[in-house]
């Protein structure tokens, strides 16, 4: 783990990989539009499915099968929601892997997802292997 980020094609030696603390005093706060989940709702037709859930003992991960989409909120392109996992820990000031001002939550919630790269004549999308996360913590 030491010399990962010395790994050919690695990308993990950066200054922005997970976790991350939020300084909320370096914050720019902007406008985005609301952040949308879609395929989350009892009423839609792909809900329900979820393929896998494991509980480990300090997480719980959902691996989804079905038409889940999140776009919006600053994205710049909408994803495909593949799997999101819930982190918590013993006690309640502890158990999400990102901070704000170097303080956790009792729970942090992360959504992955893959991006949508191509789109084929018969409506069929191609998901380029990425997976960007949204953060909530509780």
């Amino acid at each position: 783990p030491d010399h990962w980020a010395d790994l050919e094609g690695s990308y993990c030696g950066g200054s922005s990989q997970s976790p991350i603390n939020i300084n909320t005093k370096d914050v720019v706060v902007k406008d985005f539009e609301d952040w949308k989940l879609s395929g989350f709702s009892l009423n839609d037709e792909n809900s329900g499915q979820a393929s896998s859930i494991t509980n480990n003992g300090h997480s719980l991960t959902v691996n989804l099968d079905g038409n889940y989409h999140t776009s919006g909120g600053g994205l710049t392109t909408g994803y495909k929601a593949v799997q999101f996992h819930f982190h918590w820990g013993s006690v309640d000031t502890q158990g999400s892997e990102h901070t704000v001002d170097d303080q956790m939550y009792a729970a942090e919630v992360s959504i992955q997802g893959l991006v949508a790269t191509e789109f084929t004549p018969n409506g069929i999308v191609r998901y380029q292997p990425k997976t960007p996360a949204r953060r909530l913590f509780c």
